[in-house]
């Protein structure tokens, strides 16, 4: 989602609309539609935040536990 969101972004700022043809939920080259896209662009932001959190606080867990980091090599 993450990815779609600055493609989207990138061809609007290149003057280029999107709409989402199979069912029309999104147009951005109208108001609802682009509210609609700005909405899941947020959501996108905030799953990838919680991903970055939930990682980070198991981490800290691993390491309090005395897990050392595995080089991934």
């Amino acid at each position: 989602m993450f990815h779609l969101v600055g493609l989207i972004e990138s061809l609007i700022e290149q003057g280029i609309g999107f709409k989402f043809i199979q069912n029309g939920s999104i147009d951005t080259t109208i108001a609802s539609g682009e509210l609609m896209f700005n909405i899941f662009g947020v959501l996108a932001q905030f799953e990838r935040r919680l991903i970055q959190e939930r990682t980070n606080a198991g981490l800290k867990t691993a390491r309090a536990r005395g897990r050392k980091e595995v080089d991934p090599r």
